[in-house]
């Protein structure tokens, strides 16, 4: 049986760091497809996903790392944190290809948005790209709207990056 619960634990931030070293190849060689630099991807996109980093951004009282476990096995987790005063936005979001097709995702981001809700937030934003087509018909399906970028990004990239927001 799947369960979501907050990063607590030092295993819960390995573990986490373990499954996003995974999304971090896939990236890279996803973007490498559509002509990215695939070392680029790593470092605009998957820098600070190590324990400690991950552990910083997310272990404080407006921030959480959720993650979906089934019995000891890692297969999903996803970051929410401020953006501004009355935003948060989503990062690290990723299910591993054992845990897909089980709505892991939409149950991770169900619980990232009750998450801005309990925060008294007006919306959460997210960042993908192009080759994400399970993120993107998820972000869509639970009432994202696609935006402008709501941050610079690189001119390599530009093409490939898409933004959204849901508003409560």
């Amino acid at each position: 049986m799947i369960a979501i619960t907050a990063a607590e634990t030092d295993r819960d931030y390995g573990a986490a760091e373990a499954l996003l070293g995974h999304f971090a190849a896939w990236d890279a060689a996803q973007g490498g497809a559509q002509g990215l630099d695939p070392a680029l991807v790593l470092s605009l996109f998957h820098a600070d996903e190590h324990a400690s980093a991950l552990k910083q951004k997310f272990n404080n009282m407006s921030a959480t790392l959720l993650l979906a476990y089934d019995d000891d096995a890692l297969l999903g987790c996803l970051g929410i944190a401020p953006f501004d005063e009355h935003r948060m936005e989503l990062h690290s979001v990723y299910v591993d290809p054992a845990g897909r097709g089980q709505g892991i995702g939409r149950r991770l981001l169900a619980s990232a948005l009750t998450f801005a809700e309990q925060h008294r937030q007006t919306a959460v934003l997210v960042q993908t790209t192009v080759y994400m087509h399970a993120a993107l018909t998820l972000y869509q399906s639970t009432g994202f709207r696609r935006v402008s970028p709501f941050r610079d990004i690189p001119k390599a990239v530009k093409a490939t990056e898409r933004f959204f927001i849901r508003k409560f």
